[in-house]
């Protein structure tokens, strides 16, 4: 069964396994997840099954590149492997943001100029009074990718967005092409989140243009 692989990469220290952890936990964290699956193998690898906003769920495999990036062959196949990516830096750290343009222009390299499937996020919008990266400079530098959000994980806000993000251009391009992922079942469930946070989500969603 095809799974849609989702590999986040990023710079050390910007919080990439901290929003992944935040977002694959459940709604919520007194309930068990009975509408999802989920397990982590020794490659970093997290299985889940979550519904995507048609309301179908699909299994999605989640890669935490946290303890590889020392090891440029191990990303270059995590990348050459990788469906979808999300692309994180931190807002109080401009290395980390050169860093992530690095890494986009990467996976452009391999996976070529026409890959639209990646989502660049800026973490730690808790430290506003830190910032070393307007949001302004990203949004008129972002030339490629097209696909933007803020996040913080620290306090869970908008942790949903670059995975819902990520989510609506895959079925934009089931749509462009026909190939879907084996589906697993359907929701009433319009959105990963509910529509409450959606809207909260959307100041921070920047669609420039997709090719």
């Amino acid at each position: 069964m095809k799974v849609l692989k989702v590999v986040v990469l990023g710079a050390d220290k910007v919080g990439k396994s901290s929003l992944l952890e935040k977002f694959l936990l459940p709604d919520n964290p007194l309930q068990p997840n009975l509408g999802s699956t989920l397990s982590k193998d020794i490659y970093n690898v997290n299985s889940k099954t979550v519904p995507f906003p048609d309301g179908v769920h699909r299994r999605v495999d989640f890669i935490d590149t946290s303890d590889i990036c020392e090891f440029p062959a191990m990303k270059r196949v995590y990348i050459q492997s990788g469906d979808a990516f999300v692309v994180v830096y931190a807002i109080d750290d401009a290395r980390s943001y050169e860093i992530a343009k690095a890494l986009c222009e990467e996976i452009y390299n391999i996976k070529g100029r026409y890959f639209t499937s990646i989502v660049l996020v800026g973490n730690k919008i808790d430290r506003r009074s830190g910032r070393r990266v307007s949001t302004e400079d990203v949004m008129n530098e972002m030339e490629e990718t097209g696909l933007y959000s803020e996040t913080s994980a620290k306090l869970s806000v908008n942790i949903k967005c670059p995975f819902i993000i990520l989510f609506e251009n895959y079925l934009q391009n089931v749509r462009a092409n026909g190939h879907d992922i084996k589906s697993r079942r359907c929701t009433k469930s319009k959105s990963v989140c509910s529509q409450l946070q959606f809207q909260a989500d959307k100041p921070f969603r920047s669609r420039l243009y997709t090719v």
